[in-house]
């Protein structure tokens, strides 16, 4: 597997996200600080909310504030589900309805009130480490 479609469901903003972009160092990194309860140093916390083997619910907190909820999709079968899941939220949409992700593994990130009250340099951060989550969980599904 060497991509994740990465929908930002917020602004319906997608891309294909490749494996290369995460230090397989980070990857260590955000698997053991899941299975020490989350923490990523002073200000970055991992809350898992679900696991079913389908997939993944997760929240990204910046300083105890919820940033981002994420949803990971990592079986086909179980995408229409997850989707229906993602969109019945309470989420902030800026650019309408956006589409189900077309493949397989997934991951859909829609950001909270909170996120929108965090400096831009931030909701970068937050992005860049949603996708790094994302492949921990692959990977550390796959060992």
């Amino acid at each position: 597997m060497q991509f994740i479609e990465h929908l930002t469901i917020t602004t319906g903003h997608t891309r294909m996200s490749p494996r290369s972009e995460v230090d397989d160092k980070i990857i260590q990194f955000i698997s053991d600080s899941i299975a020490s309860g989350g923490a990523l140093g002073v200000d970055w916390a991992i809350e898992m909310i679900r696991s079913d083997g389908a997939g993944y619910v997760f929240d990204i907190l910046w300083r105890g504030n919820h940033a981002i909820r994420s949803w990971m999709c990592l079986d086909a079968a179980a995408s229409d589900r997850m989707w229906a899941e993602a969109n019945s939220e309470d989420l902030i949409l800026f650019a309408g309805t956006p589409k189900q992700p077309r493949t397989a593994p997934w991951l859909a990130v829609a950001m909270t009130w909170d996120a929108l009250r965090m400096p831009f340099k931030i909701q970068a951060q937050a992005g860049d480490l949603e996708r790094c989550v994302a492949w921990t969980l692959i990977e550390s599904r796959a060992h």
